[in-house]
């Protein structure tokens, strides 16, 4: 489909589903620009845009190899730097990663 803002978008449709928070947090991860549409009764009853927190704990993986989340088993916590492009620094050891190399777990 056509967009006026972006020129192309996608739409995916996603029957009788209401989506928590970490699902919306890694679609934001993925698609910072996404927009969420709520329709009922085959109506646009509800709109809006996806936007990471302060801080995202366990749905990415530290690229940092010698983090301790990685050795040990514990949850992942991020502090989110940048909104778009999303970029994450590790709360443990304060490794950056970007979006290119974020790996959802």
């Amino acid at each position: 489909m056509d967009s006026k803002k972006l020129g192309k978008k996608a739409i995916i449709k996603v029957s009788d589903k209401f989506f928590q928070d970490s699902e919306i947090n890694k679609i934001a991860l993925i698609a910072p620009n996404a927009n969420l549409n709520i329709i009922k009764n085959y109506e646009v009853v509800e709109k809006s845009s996806v936007e990471l927190p302060q801080t995202i704990k366990g749905i990415c993986k530290c690229m940092n190899p010698k983090c301790i989340t990685n050795s040990e088993p514990m949850q992942t916590k991020f502090d989110v730097i940048s909104q778009c492009p999303p970029a994450l620094r590790c709360f443990y050891c304060g490794k950056v990663t970007d979006q290119e190399h974020f790996v959802i777990i």
